[in-house]
């Protein structure tokens, strides 16, 4: 499923994945002054913003199938995720390292402990 996006700029690529409920305005605001430094690819994940709101479970799965069939011709970049979108990020990395340079995570979410973190982690990367 094609999700909606907006490029930037030009060089160096830098794929932008916002937390949950955010869409392609999250980042604008701060790249804006940056275009002449690289080109960023700012996308509204599945569900989100003007992307298509299919009725299925938003799995990560579904949600890295989408963003994969969307940028796949863009790679190799720098992966941004904030929030939800890092959680979305490290599984992108993870199912496509040929499309990937770095990621970069901001916000990650908070767990109770560490195994509570891996327990979520372990079952989300499956």
């Amino acid at each position: 499923m094609e999700l909606y996006t907006e490029k930037y700029g030009i060089g160096d690529k830098y794929l932008f994945i916002p937390g949950i409920t955010g869409t392609v305005n999250y980042w604008k605001p701060y790249l804006q002054p940056y275009t002449t430094k690289g080109k960023f690819i700012l996308v509204d994940p599945l569900g989100f913003g003007r992307s298509p709101k299919p009725n299925i479970k938003y799995t990560i799965d579904n949600h890295i199938r989408s963003l994969h069939h969307t940028v796949m011709s863009e790679g190799p970049f720098t992966l941004v995720g904030h929030s939800m979108g890092s959680l979305l990020a490290l599984n992108f990395a993870k199912n496509y390292p040929d499309l990937v340079k770095k990621v970069v995570l901001i916000g990650m979410p908070v767990f109770k402990s560490e195994k509570a973190a891996l327990t979520y982690f372990l079952g989300a990367c499956k």
